[in-house]
């Protein structure tokens, strides 16, 4: 079912009710789920299809290559995994625990989080909202999501056929603006960080617009020159790649997220120069570097921080289900993808089982101690 704002406390309550009675935690249940997201996604393609190019205009193929693949291929990989992701890690054999407690054994046992929330963006309205879904499931948590508004139409169709698909006790679908309830009562949320896309709506795209039509000389003249492109057609939404060189670091460009297709580029003596450039601002969500000298990656990797690096190549890391995609401080936190999602929404329990047996489970452990005592718990402990 779709929830209104009204509701939100209702909703997190029969969240917290599916999580209790154990229901999310069966693997019969995941897998269920799952095998039922991927039968969405086959039986409604052409919706989604049609969907995306209503929000963002994309093509068919360029939807199904940024989104509807990667998904599909997301199911299929974490069903096929998800009975090795669920078993204990981290085994301790009686010979591999410290002496003072042999003979005791320990793992670590991951279970459910709770109700979780997810808030998804609209640069990729079908994938980052339903690719999370995926391992917050698989890792046995309740969920609610809460597709971008700004996407409607991506948004009204998941809050169409999720309840049809998936099991509403446990996944919710809510619809609107953000009200602070959320914070309040969802202690694990994912939020994205969105990255660019097409110009989405009049407002994103008379942004951009004042960026690229700057009419102050003294902003002009920071913002740099304009080298390749920057023509627009503000009715039609069309705002076209912008090449900007010799860009000033005050510039009302560098501010903020550009969320859009200019590219400003500033001037630098060296690469330690670009280095601190990044690490005096808020750490990224990727940084890309182009060059075929080893030593300078191992450099710009040891001594930069961001969600991740890619070399000679961009956005592709995304698509690598194996490697968690993430930011770090501003740029967000926590990661997802693949077994990353899981771990995200798991909590690893240790559990530690102690046998009847135990070579130290005798009085000298307890106080009061004698000096012989003192003396051989000391050679222990």
């Amino acid at each position: 079912m779709s929830e209104s704002n009204q509701s939100i406390s209702d909703t997190y309550s029969d969240l917290q009710k599916a999580v209790k009675s154990r229901k999310t935690h069966s693997l019969e249940w995941r897998e269920a789920q799952l095998r039922a997201m991927g039968a969405m996604l086959d039986e409604h393609y052409d919706d989604f299809i049609d969907a995306l190019n209503l929000d963002l205009g994309r093509s068919e193929f360029a939807s199904q290559m940024s989104e509807l693949a990667q998904l599909k291929a997301s199911v299929k990989d974490t069903i096929s995994m998800l009975k090795d992701y669920t078993k204990p890690s981290v085994k301790l054999s009686m010979l591999s625990m410290p002496l003072k407690v042999i003979p005791a054994t320990g793992c670590v046992v991951p279970e459910p989080l709770g109700p979780v929330l997810i808030i998804a963006p609209w640069n990729y309205p079908i994938l980052l909202a339903l690719h999370p879904l995926v391992g917050v499931i698989a890792a046995g948590n309740a969920v609610l999501l809460k597709p971008s508004e700004i996407s409607s139409a991506s948004s009204n169709l998941m809050a169409k056929f999720i309840p049809k698909f998936l099991d509403q006790e446990a996944i919710r679908v809510i619809e609107g603006a953000l009200k602070e309830t959320f914070n309040e009562l969802f202690p694990y949320s994912l939020k994205f960080d969105e990255e660019y896309s097409r110009i989405i709506n009049d407002a994103q795209t008379k942004r951009l617009v004042l960026l690229l039509d700057e009419t102050d000389e003294d902003e002009v003249s920071k913002r740099g020159k304009l080298r390749v492109g920057g023509d627009f057609d503000v009715e039609k939404r069309y705002v076209e790649i912008a090449g900007l060189n010799n860009t000033s670091l005050e510039s009302k460009i560098m501010q903020d997220e550009i969320f859009g297709p200019l590219l400003p580029i500033v001037e630098v003596e060296d690469m330690d120069e670009a280095i601190a450039i990044v690490n005096d601002r808020q750490k990224p969500l990727a940084l890309y570097l182009f060059t075929n000298n080893q030593d300078l990656v191992d450099k710009v990797t040891q001594q930069t921080s961001s969600g991740a690096i890619s070399i000679n190549e961009c956005l592709m890391h995304f698509a690598v289900e194996d490697l968690p995609f993430g930011g770090v401080g501003e740029s967000g936190i926590g990661c997802y993808h693949g077994k990353a999602t899981f771990e995200t929404f798991s909590h690893m329990k240790t559990v530690f089982h102690q046998s009847s047996r135990s070579v130290l489970d005798s009085s000298m452990r307890y106080p009061p101690y004698t000096d012989k005592e003192k003396y051989l718990m000391s050679k222990f402990f």
